[in-house]
C-alpha cells in the first residue's frame, strides 16, 4: 500500500467517510452498470457450448463494504443472465479493512435472496500481497472499483493481475478518476498547502491506465460514468455527513479544522463552494460538483 494505508486501515472512522459518499453515488453508478458495463462484458463472455464452464469466478479488490459489488451482481443476475445461467458464481472479496469486510457480509445477509447460487470468498488482506501469494486460480472478471488512489504503482498491480489471475476470456475493470472532476481540481488547488494531497493521494485517471494498456500491448476499452455529488452538507456546520465528506476530499481521519487551521478549511469550503452548482433535490435547493468516474475496461481474448 501507499504511505497513507492507515487511512484504509482505520476502521471504523474511514467506513463511516466512506458511507457519506455511498448514499448519492448508487444510484448513479445504476445507472453505468446496468447501461454500459454490463453490456459489454456480454460480449466478452461468449459461452462455448461444447465446452460450457460450470463456474463463473469473480475476484472483486478493494470493494469496501461492497455497495458497487452488491449493485454489479444484481446487475448480472438481471442484464446479463446468459452469462451466469446454470453457473455457480464464485465472488472472491479481496480487503485490507476487516471491519469493511463484516459491514460487506452485513449487507449481502440481508439480500440473501438477490444473490442465487453465488459463493462468497472473503480474504482480509491488500492487493499486493494477495497478487505476490497468488496461486493457479483463473478468474472471469477482476474489478479495481475505486481503487488505485490507495496503491503505488498501478501498472505493476494491474500487469500482475492480467497474467497471474485473469481467465481467457476474461476482463479487469477499473473505474477510477475522470479529467478534470472535483477531486484533480481540488489536488491541483491545494497541493501545495495540503501537501498530503499530492504526496499521499494518488489519483490516476482512465487516460494515465489507458496508456499503461498501450504500453502491454492490451485490448481494452474506456468510458466515462458522469456522476454529481451532493455537497450541501460540508456548508452546514457541524453536520456529521458534511464533516466526513471533507474528512474525505482531504484525506483525513481527524478533525479537518484542528488539523489544517480555520482559514485553510475555510478557503477550501470556498473553493468547493465555486465548483458547485446548484439544482432542487427532493424539493430543496442543493449544492453539486462533478465526481465523474472514468471506466477502464482490459480484455484478454482467445
Amino acid at each position: 500500500m501507499a504511505n497513507h494505508s492507515q487511512f484504509v486501515d482505520s476502521g471504523k472512522a474511514y467506513n463511516d467517510i466512506q458511507e457519506a459518499f455511498i448514499r448519492d453515488a448508487r444510484g448513479q453508478e445504476k445507472v453505468w452498470v446496468e447501461n454500459t458495463l454490463v453490456p459489454k462484458l456480454r460480449k466478452v463472455f461468449t459461452q462455448d457450448v461444447s465446452t460450457p464452464n460450470s463456474e463463473f469466478k469473480v475476484l472483486a479488490v478493494g470493494s469496501g463494504v461492497g455497495s458497487l459489488d452488491c449493485l454489479l451482481l444484481k446487475a448480472l443476475f438481471s442484464h446479463g443472465k446468459e452469462l451466469l445461467q446454470g453457473k455457480q458464481v464464485i465472488w472472491t472479496v479481496v480487503e485490507p479493512n476487516a471491519m469493511a469486510i463484516d459491514k460487506f457480509k452485513h449487507n449481502i445477509s440481508l439480500e440473501e435472496t438477490a444473490f442465487p447460487n453465488v459463493k462468497f470468498n472473503w480474504v482480509n488482506k491488500g492487493v499486493e500481497e494477495f497478487l505476490e501469494m497468488a496461486g493457479p486460480e483463473r478468474y472471469d472478471l477482476i474489478h479495481f472499483l475505486h481503487v488505485f488512489y490507495y496503491v503505488e504503482n498501478e501498472g505493476e498491480i494491474l500487469k500482475n493481475a492480467y497474467e497471474k489471475c485473469l481467465a481467457n476470456p476474461g476482463c479487469i475493470v477499473a473505474a477510477v478518476g475522470s479529467e478534470g472532476d472535483i477531486w484533480m481540481n481540488l489536488i491541483e488547488k491545494f497541493k501545495t498547502k495540503i501537501p498530503s494531497l499530492s504526496s499521499e493521494l494518488h489519483y490516476p485517471t482512465n487516460i494515465e491506465l489507458s496508456e499503461i494498456c498501450k504500453s502491454n500491448g492490451w485490448v481494452f476499452d474506456t468510458f466515462n460514468g458522469k456522476m454529481d455529488l451532493e455537497i450541501t452538507d460540508i456548508f452546514n456546520e457541524k453536520n456529521p455527513r458534511g464533516e466526513a465528506m471533507l474528512k474525505f476530499f482531504l484525506h483525513t481521519i481527524e478533525n479537518p479544522k484542528e488539523k489544517f487551521g480555520k482559514e485553510l478549511i475555510s478557503e477550501v469550503v470556498d473553493f468547493l463552494r465555486s465548483m458547485s452548482w446548484q439544482k432542487k433535490k427532493d424539493g430543496k435547493k442543493c449544492l453539486f460538483v462533478g465526481d465523474d468516474e472514468g471506466v477502464l475496461l482490459i480484455y484478454k481474448l482467445s
